[in-house]
């Protein structure tokens, strides 16, 4: 039975405030780790912040989905392998509350 996830992070990964370069380093440990990117998109959320959103998938052939974005200086991942169109819509309404 495949098991199915669903996880919203923050990462604190340095250096901060620069999603191009973590989105370019999460790109590369999926390709050393043998995963697929089948798409990658870039989209404004509101408030007009940047995201790049992918559909992976693992050797195992299950496929997944991620939203990176920053939340101040640091990155939210929001990622999961359920319905991978639910997914994509609940991620892009990520919105920051003050």
């Amino acid at each position: 039975m495949k098991s199915y996830t669903r996880a919203v992070t923050v990462q604190l990964w340095d250096p901060k405030n620069d999603l191009q370069t973590f989105t370019d380093q999460r790109k590369l440990a999926w390709d050393s780790s043998g995963i697929s990117i089948l798409s990658e998109e870039r989209l404004l959320l509101s408030g007009d912040r940047p995201a790049a959103q992918f559909t992976v998938q693992g050797t195992d052939g299950v496929q997944a989905y991620f939203l990176l974005t920053k939340i101040g200086e640091q990155y939210l991942v929001f990622s999961g392998s359920v319905d991978l169109n639910q997914l994509a819509e609940n991620a892009r309404t990520v919105r920051t509350i003050q």
